[in-house]
């Protein structure tokens, strides 16, 4: 009969769940779980792991084929708190932990932008504040200058924020200010507070009144060192806007600066 004259193979053995067939004893006769199969990886060839997670290559579980027995997360699936940021080269690292996923970014990192006329501490590196007051400090182009005192453009940027940083004084007849006619401003001046035509403007010539029998001096006309001296000239006083009548000359070689009388 069959049942004497024949025996089974592992060729008609059917292996349990979580083993696959042994080739190499596929004529076998000593049929058994041993002989007939071998054992195969709980994350074999037709088991696959959802994103983010890989396979325990190295466990071999006959039974159960799960993604908790079979897959272990690994950085893809950590979220970094707040104040962190992920370690692109570490995403596929099964060690998960804020240490070795996350690396702590600067408070004042790329995510974070500085209002106008603040400047980023680029070296603050905090984990959890993001805060303007933490990460931001002024510039000089947040202050404002005195009363008398100029912005320093070339400090804009500067976050060392002063007066003396930030600022220059103006010259007290500085660009805003302008002088009356005839008078010149003090350009030398350097006065803060007061910006007055007393203080930032003086005479010249030009506003000077000669006496009788002075002309003006045209040359001196912006002089401002102001006297009888400086801005006027003695006319002879037979000068220009006299005139002798008939019969009479004028002396040319007479100069008296207060009587201009036909006798003289």
């Amino acid at each position: 009969t069959q049942e004497e004259c024949c025996r089974p193979t592992c060729e008609t053995y059917t292996c349990h769940h979580g083993y696959v067939e042994n080739h190499l004893a596929y004529s076998d006769t000593d049929v058994s779980l041993e002989t007939c199969c071998r054992r195969e990886p709980a994350c074999g060839t037709d088991f696959t792991c959802p994103g983010g997670y890989a396979a325990y290559h190295s466990h071999f579980m006959a039974a159960v084929l799960n993604v908790e027995e079979c897959c272990r997360p690994t950085c893809l699936t950590y979220e970094c708190p707040h104040g962190y940021l992920g370690r692109p080269d570490e995403m596929a690292l099964t060690t998960v932990s804020l240490e070795t996923c996350c690396r702590k970014e600067p408070a004042c990192g790329t995510s974070f932008m500085c209002p106008d006329g603040y400047a980023l501490y680029h070296s603050h590196f905090r984990a959890l504040h993001l805060t303007q007051e933490e990460c931001c400090r002024p510039t000089c182009a947040t202050y404002t200058c005195h009363h008398g005192y100029l912005e320093r453009d070339s400090e804009y940027m500067d976050t060392e924020v002063s007066l003396e940083t930030c600022c220059r004084r103006e010259p007290a007849c500085g660009t805003d200010f302008t002088c009356p006619p005839h008078y010149e401003a003090y350009h030398s001046h350097f006065l803060a507070l007061h910006l007055t035509q007393e203080e930032c403007c003086r005479p010249t010539c030009a506003t000077y009144t000669c006496h009788h029998g002075y002309l003006e001096r045209d040359s001196e006309y912006m002089d401002t060192e102001v006297s009888l001296e400086t801005c006027c000239r003695r006319e002879p006083a037979c000068g220009v806007d006299f005139v002798c009548p008939d019969g009479f000359m004028l002396y040319h070689s007479h100069f008296r600066a207060l009587h201009l009388t036909q006798e003289e």
